[in-house]
């Protein structure tokens, strides 16, 4: 069977024979009020400086709200929807971001949960021992998280989306950026899952007025991505932007996708099926991984139960970078699989 890339797999074995059905890794099944959250923070880029009229409104009107996304912002439980960047008029990166991750899985209900402030530092207002600007970011997540249980949703967050870094270069304080953003990303794991997806978007450097420091955030954001486990940079200086710092509509559209795309590989298994060989009966799993990563590989006997029903087979498959390897053998039973990353 040729490599699958998708996010969650799930197979049926049965006496005789047995057969492969492929659903997202955020799949809600039938009890489609369990929501996978996305939290979004940062400095303007993050809340949105690009002019809603900017907005493509084709093929999707993008302009219009976004009902199958679940959006918390401000004080506010809605849909996802512009509007909520500095002004009423301005995005941010959510929109189409959102759009995208949509698209990807249909199947999978997903909320946003957004706080950024504008012209903000990472060392002191965002720093997770005294950052006030951090604070208030927290205190946003309870928050939403309380208004999605309050409108009867469950919730699991999958992930966050960062876009940050010009007022510490414009501090000085570029050379220590890494270790800052390194803290910044293990309290963010602590507090709201281990290993937690983290996305970081790159902020622009090339602009004539922006000294060598913005490079040197640049390449801080690209060396923490590449250094940590389960984290993605993505490029933002090659985008379009209407001022020394903040994108238009047309470089804000890109970057919710890179940021989406970038997500989307971090949360995915790209996975190799083939069947067991005799003696042997079932099937052999294959996938892809990094040093670091952990899996748990649990089933059920039906489609549809709440995650919490699903009980372990494998509590922790520690990764063998670079190729992974497990077989599941058939017991005669009808039962559901699930292989997903920690």
């Amino acid at each position: 069977m040729p490599m699958a890339s998708i996010t969650k797999t799930q197979a049926i074995l049965s006496q005789s024979r047995w057969f492969l059905l492929m659903f997202p890794l955020l799949l809600s099944a039938s009890y489609g009020d369990h929501l996978k959250v996305v939290l979004q923070g940062g400095q303007s880029n993050a809340l949105g400086r690009a002019p809603t009229s900017g907005l493509s409104t084709t093929p999707v009107n993008l302009q219009l709200p976004q009902n199958d996304v679940v959006f918390y912002h401000g004080t506010t439980l809605t849909t996802l929807r512009p509007g909520t960047g500095r002004s009423s008029t301005e995005f941010g990166p959510e929109v189409t971001f959102g759009r995208a991750i949509a698209d990807a899985a249909p199947t999978v209900k997903y909320a946003i949960v957004k706080y950024a402030a504008g012209g903000t530092n990472l060392y002191n207002q965002w720093n997770p021992q005294t950052g006030t600007v951090y604070e208030t970011f927290r205190n946003t997540v309870t928050a939403g998280l309380a208004a999605l249980h309050a409108a009867g949703h469950t919730t699991e967050i999958v992930g966050m989306i960062w876009h940050q870094g010009e007022n510490d270069a414009l501090d000085g304080q570029n050379g220590t950026y890494d270790a800052n953003l390194t803290n910044f990303i293990a309290d963010i794991r602590q507090r709201y899952g281990a290993n937690l997806p983290f996305v970081i978007g790159e902020i622009r450097y090339d602009e004539p007025r922006n000294s060598p420091a913005f490079k040197a955030i640049s390449d801080a954001q690209k060396a923490v991505a590449a250094r940590l486990t389960n984290c993605a940079f993505i490029a933002g200086n090659d985008l379009t932007f209407f001022d020394r710092f903040h994108f238009d509509a047309s470089g804000q559209m890109i970057l919710g996708r890179r940021f989406a795309e970038a997500f989307l590989n971090l949360v995915t298994l790209r996975l190799q099926i083939t069947p067991a060989s005799a003696p042997e009966t079932g099937f052999h799993l294959e996938w892809d991984s990094r040093q670091g990563e952990r899996f748990r590989l649990r089933s059920s006997t039906l489609l549809s139960a709440p995650p919490s029903h699903w009980s372990s087979i494998v509590t922790e498959i520690v990764a063998t970078p670079p190729r992974n390897r497990y077989v599941i053998a058939a017991d005669g039973a009808r039962r559901f699989f699930t292989l997903e990353r920690m």
